[in-house]
């Protein structure tokens, strides 16, 4: 999926050069104005570049006060890295159902509520967008905090808005397998002051000893602070992303349409047409037709396909749920008590939509010879 090339290796080169490599060094630059550009781009207020999106996550959380006996709403459909954040701030994930778009079903959240219930989880998956105006209202109705987990999807937008700044607080990652990447890392984003200094905090709780000024008090955190290497690459990654999202845009249509040629397939509903383009996502009425899509297309070169029920990324593979291991000691663990067990057996509506869907992806490269290909073995 990246793109790599001179631009990163001279700023790589710049920093090395320059000796600069702890981002509070004088003369130290780099994950500063990579912090400002991406909020820039992004129309927020504030940007904390993190070792992973998976941090991101963990801080969001947090600085909005979710913590030891909060529960949090989260998709069936996203990463187990999802899982891992609420645990990690010590509350518990409670998985929702999602509905064809392979997003969060904001009909099912209402049921899943109780008093507990701190935070809502949005993931924005496959470079697809969630339905944010139903899941707006329902936290704003019942007060609740919400966590855009647009890891999958930088650059995407709803109604015009780029996802991960409409809710209280949303994350990206920058791992070798997103947009764009520095082989690992993540932000967090938002409009408010003090979301921000406490992300901040969490991020890199000795801040205050690095001459860093901030109107809240010290507290424990997590060593989720950036090196200078990083911020000099997403720097340069950053300029790229509207060009690579044009590609992945452009590829899409194409592929799109040679595969509605070749056989009768059906898209899943998008929520906004602002989609990344890096993947497509098709339904069929059984599990058995989505499997020989999948065989299909690992055939031609160029291109991957995948069931909603791999890689980690569904609620059926997160056994640390339904084994309740939520911590590495007992003692600790948020999902000791019996109320927060959700088996594999829940969420069967999921299981449907997610055994019926192949997800279609490619990169930016991608040439009339593979689409001729991929078109061959598809309609074969």
């Amino acid at each position: 999926m990246y793109q790599f090339g001179a631009e990163e290796q001279q700023a790589v080169a710049a920093v090395l050069e320059r000796g600069c490599l702890f981002r509070y060094m004088e003369g130290a630059c780099e994950v500063d104005d990579f912090e400002a550009e991406l909020a820039a781009r992004m129309h927020v207020s504030h940007a904390v570049m993190t070792t992973s999106g998976t941090a991101a996550l963990i801080c969001g959380l947090g600085a909005v006060g979710v913590g030891p006996g909060d529960e949090v709403l989260i998709p069936s459909y996203g990463f187990v890295a999802d899982v891992i954040a609420v645990l990690a701030v010590g509350a518990v994930p409670i998985v929702c159902d999602i509905d064809d778009s392979l997003m969060m079903n904001a009909a099912d959240l209402e049921g899943r509520r109780t008093s507990r219930t701190r935070a809502v989880m949005p993931v924005h998956m496959n470079g697809f967008v969630a339905d944010m105006a139903p899941i707006m209202a329902f936290a704003g109705k019942h007060g609740l905090a919400v966590v855009e987990d647009a890891c999958q999807s930088i650059g995407a937008t709803y109604r015009g808005r780029e996802v991960g700044t409409i809710g209280d607080v949303g994350a990206f990652s920058f791992n070798q397998a997103k947009i764009i990447t520095a082989g690992e890392g993540g932000a967090l984003l938002t409009h408010d002051q003090g979301t921000f200094e406490r992300a901040f905090i969490l991020h890199d709780p000795s801040c205050n000893f690095e001459g860093r000024a901030l109107s809240q008090l010290p507290f424990r955190g997590f060593p989720f602070r950036v090196n200078e290497v990083s911020g000099a690459i997403m720097r340069a990654q950053l300029r790229r992303l509207d060009a690579i999202l044009g590609q992945l845009r452009a590829n899409s249509a194409r592929v799109h349409e040679a595969l509605a040629a070749a056989r009768p397939l059906r898209h899943i509903p998008v929520n906004d047409d602002g989609v990344c383009g890096n993947h497509l996502a098709y339904t069929f009425d059984s599990r058995e037709e989505a499997d020989e899509l999948v065989r299909r297309i690992y055939k031609a070169q160029g291109f991957y396909a995948f069931q909603g029920i791999a890689n980690g990324h569904s609620f059926f593979e997160w056994t640390i749920l339904h084994e309740r291991r939520g911590s590495h000691t007992s003692l600790g663990n948020p999902l000791a008590a019996p109320v927060a067990v959700q088996g594999p057996d829940d969420c069967a509506p999921s299981r449907d939509i997610l055994e019926r869907t192949v997800i279609v992806g490619f990169g930016t490269e991608v040439s009339d010879k593979q689409i001729e290909e991929l078109v061959r073995v598809v309609s074969a």
